[in-house]
Parts: structure tokens; C-alpha cells; sequence
């Protein structure tokens, strides 16, 4: 199943109008986050269900071969736990959009194959699976760097959290939506929204709050509490992901820091996302994950979601295509809500403090999931490589008159109209090609 369940949190990709960003080549470690879950799966009880949460890590190389070391861990009906390592050899295509492909068995092409958006500095990638030969699932995936420390995730960071338990009083699933809060001695708090559904079907939403310990090795590997919830933290502390495998209880964390101020919430992301339904349907427990772009357009205050899903029940597996329209608002602490319209619940969310990221939480009965968001557009991003004669691009501060002009001349998609100032102090990070050391 790992092969099939690895690659939604909003992240901001390099686009193939912008020059510089060319067919790239990864090379590094990336450690990676994964859950997801599937019917009957590896188990051998009637009608029952597979719950996971995967981790490890891939191995990048430029000549275009990656590998992967990890651990399957999945829970079966009634509390039985599947658990092994896993290994193996691929091969990786990174086009100039961002969309990175991964083929686990490149001797048979094309038949273990999955799809993640790298962040256009190629520090952070996200996916989730929507094509019928594989299995529902979330992932992040982000690379290992050094001089980390726990320094790295002092302050603020939305947070939203999927949990699995698939025990004797059977499989039942809940999400959080909050605010975690660490500081540098290794100790953190949270609080927030919590949406849990029972094995009935029964939904129940109510506040929550938390405590644990973390620390942050010099690679950025995070650990939340014990050795049972390993992770990472991106080098610039923007993200953060943990993976959570307990017994019969799985889960998946992923973290945004917090800004001080609004964050905006314009123009185009990708989407990735997984859930589980545990509502009246016969054929239930059915899981779901998607792979979506979206347009949000803060003049009018709507947006559009359009992409593929994949969702796998007792009746069989599922792919097509997924629509969502609505209306957002953006609240002064970074929060969001998407309006389906009046005979749906409006969907929680938040953006990250560098308006590249954004999660998003299913607040609908009988089911509970979550969405990672990612921003396609790579002008507000550091990306490429500060070396010369590499074709890539160092970051250059500009004032916002040169914002305005650049948003006519060669970016008209990355900043609506309403972008009148930049995100601190009216200052944008741009790009500028190398042309000398």
C-alpha cells in the first residue's frame, strides 16, 4: 500500500510562464507524511476496513532515480495491526509546472504510478491519490535541510489534524482545526475545533485543547511526543507535518505558521485532500481523497475547486471528476470560510503566514476529512538557485510600485487587482535572473 499511498495543505508552485524553472531535477532527502485507509485492504475480516499512516523518507537524485525507505502502518477492523518496513527503487519526472511524477515500477509504466505538486523552491510537495488503480490517501513531503533546531517552530501555527481508530467498538474518525502554540524549551499547547464521527454515524463537534513536547533534530526531523509521532519542519519553519501511530489509532498533523496580520487568499492553488465517510449509506465506510486546482477571486469573493477523486467502498472503487463552487470570506486571524451555499455547512480553513499554504477541514455529518492547499504562482516565492550560470533566480526586494508594475507586465495571474500592498510592510520578494556571480 505504500507505494500506492504516498503524496491537502495549499502550497505556491512555479508556473511554466515564468522563466528559470525549466525541466528541474530534484536531489535530497525528503521525508515524508501519508494517511489514508481503504476497505478490507491487507485484512482478512468480513466486510471490514484498513486504516494507515505511513512515513519515511524518498532519496531524490538528478539523474532522474528515486528511492524510498519507510513504514507501513495500517490497523484493521476489530484493532489488528499490520506494521513493516518498506523499501524500493523508482523513477521521477518534474515538469515545469511543478507536477512531479513518481513511478514506482518503471519496468511496467504506468501501473504504480502517483501524482505531487512541488513548492516551486522544491522544499515542500503535496498529493493525494485519484487515479482508479490506487488507493485513497493524503501526503506531504517535505526536504530534510541542517542547522534546525526547535528554534525553527517557536510561535503560532494553524493546525488541522486527521484521526483514524479502527478498534473493537469500531472504525470511527475525527478531525482538528486549531491553533498550536510552541515555544524554544520543546513544549507546545493547542486548542480549537474538533468534528468526530462515530462508528454510527453519530456526528459531534466540540472545543478541544492539548499539551505535548517536541523537538527538532538539526535536519529538521520533528518529533511530537514520542518516537510513535515522527515528522518534519520546512528549513524556513513555514510548515511542519506529524505522523501519529498508536494502536488501533492513526493520524496525520500538519501545521502552518501563524501570521500576525491577514493573509490574503487570491488566484490559483492546488489542492490535495483525503476523508472518510461514516454516514448512513449502506455500502459505508467509504474513503475519499482528491487531487484539485482552485481559482479564489478576491474582487467578487468567489472561488471553483475542479480536479479528479477517487473514493473506495464496499460497493467497489470509484475515480471522477470533483466540482466545488462558493463564496469565501477571510477573517482578520488568518481564518477562512468557504460557502457551499445555504444547504451546506461553510468549510473552516486558514492560510498560512506566507500566503502560500492553506488547510482546510470537512465540517459535514457523518464525515471528516481535511485539505491541503498549495499557491500556483511563483512570484512571491524564493525558488531556483542563487548560482550563476544555473539558470535559476536570486530574491530581490522591491518596493510595491514595482509590484504594480510587474503584476501588468508579466504576472497578471499571480495578484488580483485588490493586491495593493505586499505582504509585510508593502515590500514583495521577486525573483531576478543571475547574470553575474
Amino acid at each position: 500500500m505504500f507505494a500506492q499511498c504516498i503524496a491537502t495543505i495549499l502550497i505556491c508552485l512555479g508556473t511554466a510562464s515564468v522563466p528559470g524553472q525549466s525541466p528541474l531535477r530534484l536531489s535530497g532527502n525528503y521525508a515524508f507524511g501519508v494517511t489514508g485507509g481503504r476497505p478490507k485492504g491487507n485484512c482478512k475480516v468480513q466486510n471490514g476496513s484498513e486504516i494507515m499512516a505511513n512515513n519515511g523518507r524518498f532519496i531524490f537524485k538528478v539523474d532522474g532515480t528515486v528511492s524510498w525507505t519507510g513504514i507501513e502502518y495500517g490497523v484493521c477492523t476489530g484493532g489488528a495491526i499490520n506494521s513493516a518496513p518498506n523499501q524500493g527503487n523508482g523513477t521521477y519526472k518534474l515538469s515545469t509546472e511543478g507536477l512531479t511524477t513518481i513511478d514506482f515500477d518503471p519496468t511496467n509504466p504506468g501501473t504504480r504510478v502517483i501524482h505531487v505538486h512541488m513548492r516551486a523552491d522544491r522544499q515542500v510537495a503535496i498529493g493525494a491519490g485519484h487515479r482508479s488503480t490506487g488507493d485513497p490517501w493524503v501526503a506531504i513531503l517535505i526536504k530534510t535541510s541542517s542547522g534546525q533546531s526547535n528554534q525553527t517552530m517557536v510561535g503560532d501555527h494553524h493546525l488541522v489534524r486527521s484521526v483514524q481508530i479502527n478498534d473493537s467498538q469500531g472504525l470511527a474518525t475525527y478531525t482538528n482545526l486549531g491553533v498550536a502554540s510552541f515555544v524554544g524549551g520543546g513544549t507546545y499547547t493547542e486548542k480549537g475545533q474538533a468534528h468526530g464521527v462515530s462508528p454510527t454515524g453519530k456526528t459531534v463537534d466540540s472545543v478541544y485543547s492539548s499539551k505535548g513536547t517536541f523537538r527538532v533534530s538539526a535536519d529538521g526531523s520533528l518529533t511530537a511526543g514520542s518516537a510513535s509521532r515522527p515528522g518534519a519542519v520546512a528549513s524556513d519553519g513555514s510548515a511542519f507535518f506529524w505522523v501519529g501511530r498508536t494502536g488501533p489509532r492513526v493520524e496525520l498533523t500538519i501545521g502552518l505558521r501563524r501570521a500576525k496580520k491577514t493573509r490574503y487568499l487570491s488566484r490559483d492553488w492546488r489542492v490535495a485532500g483525503f476523508g472518510l465517510d461514516l454516514g448512513s449509506a449502506a455500502t459505508r465506510p467509504s474513503f475519499s481523497s482528491r487531487f484539485l486546482s482552485a481559482s479564489f477571486l478576491p474582487v467578487t469573493g468567489t472561488f471553483s475547486m475542479l480536479g479528479s477523486g477517487l473514493t473506495q467502498d464496499q460497493a467497489g472503487k470509484r475515480s471522477g471528476k470533483v466540482s466545488i463552487r462558493g463564496r469565501y470570506t477571510m477573517l482578520a486571524d488568518g481564518s477562512v470560510k468557504l460557502d457551499r451555499g445555504s444547504a451546506l455547512p461553510g468549510i473552516p480553513g486558514a492560510v498560512g503566514a506566507e500566503g502560500i499554504y492553506a488547510i482546510l477541514c470537512d465540517p459535514d455529518t457523518g464525515k471528516a476529512g481535511i485539505d491541503v492547499l498549495v499557491r500556483q504562482c511563483a512570484w512571491p516565492e524564493v525558488y531556483g538557485t542563487s548560482t550563476a550560470g544555473t539558470g535559476g533566480f536570486r530574491p530581490v526586494l522591491e518596493s510595491s510600485a514595482y509590484h504594480n508594475l510587474m503584476r501588468h507586465l508579466a504576472c497578471s495571474r499571480c495578484h488580483p487587482p485588490s493586491d495593493t500592498h505586499g505582504p509585510e510592510g508593502g515590500m514583495y520578494l521577486y525573483p531576478r535572473a543571475l547574470t553575474s556571480p
